[in-house]
């Protein structure tokens, strides 16, 4: 569409919450051209969002994004910048494919950096990296190749926080 995309809560009897977000619309907008939800997960009413985006500013560029909804379908304002943080730079991150969180409430995301390489990342609560996680708060996986794409397709957590 124009950018964004909508999360909506539905009743139990399956009609829409108008009392979620703005007349039952949670808008999700990262950047002019596409905002892409690939996953979400609710933990301790907290709906964390993993994405991509693409804006045409300076040409075409896609990139990595995580959101924070709150249970009336806002953004935390104290996530990242505005309940977003965005992966356009340091690190560029390409394309987003799940998301868990954890007992710790550290937020693990996972996707691809790029033809050549995989990624799994770790935030604090508040959006930031949590560099206790490969001291810079991402792991990058080597695909070995350059030709062809390799794709994360979900993430989980085994009973001892392992990262499956």
């Amino acid at each position: 569409g124009n950018g964004y995309s909508i999360v909506k809560r539905l009743n139990v009897n399956g009609t829409i919450d108008p009392t979620y977000g703005n007349a039952g619309n949670c808008k999700i907008e990262v950047a002019e051209k596409a905002t892409r939800i690939k996953d979400m997960v609710l933990h301790n009413n907290v709906l964390y969002i993993c994405g991509t985006t693409t804006t045409d500013i300076g040409g075409t560029t896609t990139y990595v994004f995580v959101a924070a909804v709150d249970m009336n379908g806002n953004l935390i304002t104290t996530f990242g910048t505005g309940g977003i943080v965005k992966f356009n730079s340091n690190p560029k991150l390409y394309l987003a494919a799940g998301i868990v969180v954890d007992n710790n409430n550290k937020i693990y995301v996972c996707g691809s950096k790029g033809l050549t390489e995989l990624f799994v990342l770790r935030l604090n609560s508040n959006g930031s990296m949590d560099n206790t996680f490969d001291t810079d708060g991402i792991q990058t996986l080597s695909t070995g190749n350059n030709d062809h794409w390799f794709d994360i397709t979900s993430i989980a957590l085994d009973k001892d926080n392992k990262v499956v």
